[in-house]
């Protein structure tokens, strides 16, 4: 899914009157969240790179979550929104949806990547 795809396709299934901006910082905050805490962690982690969006970030960027994991992002702006609003009630939901396709993504990215071995030593 692009940066275009996620912005679209949430509007067209939620109507808002949120700035397009706001949408893409959102988008970024849960990829940086995604690079840091579940790629970067797990080995062949150079092989992908991540730069924070903005206004000026390409429509056709392709996002870190691939398809069919991508409703991700629907459900993350989806429960984002619910919080900017203050509806209490729809956000709890939407954030019961987006932790579950959270994980699973996480758990699918788990299966096919080994994660880093970390290993602490102590001098005794």
């Amino acid at each position: 899914m692009t940066l275009k795809e996620a912005v679209t396709k949430f509007d067209s299934i939620c109507r808002n009157t949120l700035p397009e901006g706001l949408k893409v910082d959102w988008i970024s905050l849960l990829d940086s969240t995604i690079y840091n805490e579940i790629i970067l962690t797990h080995e062949n982690y150079e092989k992908v790179s991540f730069s924070p969006y903005t206004a000026n970030t390409p429509d056709d960027t392709v996002l870190l979550v691939p398809d069919p994991y991508s409703e991700l992002y629907l459900k993350y702006l989806t429960m984002k929104k619910d919080l900017h609003l203050a509806d209490i009630s729809r956000y709890n939901n939407s954030l019961l949806l987006f932790s579950t396709a959270y994980t699973d993504f996480e758990n699918f990215y788990n299966s096919k990547n080994m994660p880093i071995k970390k290993v602490d030593y102590f001098n005794i």
